[in-house]
């Protein structure tokens, strides 16, 4: 039994060495099935490839196809990482300090994490540049201060200022807004992004 531990070990630490090509593939296939059926329904500048009308059934159709493929996808490399996790654990494998445990916790946590940074940062419209900024500023005040309340602090700041902005923005848009043209019966443009009119 010892000897067959050995073995396992053995095998998981050379398949450790080397990038899993078949998870490659998946998100190969991920991406470009995303992609495919963005690029048949189109939208924004863009025509349909197939005639789809942005707000129609084949829209949503297509969209619906796109998140269950998201999801499906989600599900399988969750199933994967736990799988490996506890063969990992079945033969003792010692991670690298750092090194993310994927455990049935695990999966569901971080993914989420990061989902709800990328919305907050598309929401907040952080980008490449203020982030780089904000995040070396941050570690040199941290470094400087020893204090980890800065980060709490600077969270406050953006997400305040996002708000002030975010209000000025609306509030320039509804003055700019000419009732009979840009309004539609639904209050707005829709998710389609123009007037019905």
């Amino acid at each position: 039994d010892n000897n067959n531990e050995e073995a396992a070990l053995a095998t998981t630490l050379e398949e450790e060495r080397h990038v899993p090509m078949t998870n490659i593939t998946m998100l190969d296939a991920l991406f470009v099935i995303v992609l495919t059926i963005n690029l048949m329904k189109g939208g924004g500048a863009f025509e349909s490839l197939i005639g789809i009308e942005c707000g129609g059934i084949g829209f949503w159709l297509s969209n619906a196809l796109m998140l269950v493929w998201i999801i499906l996808v989600s599900i399988r490399a969750r199933s994967y990482l736990v799988q490996r996790y506890y063969e990992k654990q079945h033969v003792h494998y010692v991670y690298v300090e750092g090194d993310i445990q994927w455990d049935s916790k695990a999966t569901i946590v971080y993914p989420l994490v990061c989902m709800l940074a990328g919305f907050f940062a598309v929401c907040l419209c952080l980008g490449f540049g203020a982030t780089i900024v904000g995040q070396l500023g941050l570690a040199f005040l941290m470094k400087r201060y020893q204090r980890n309340s800065y980060i709490a602090f600077s969270i406050g700041v953006v997400v305040l200022l996002s708000a002030i902005l975010m209000t000025i923005q609306g509030l320039v848009s509804l003055a700019e807004q000419d009732n009979d043209e840009a309004v539609d019966d639904t209050g707005g443009g829709g998710v389609c992004g123009v007037s019905s009119h």
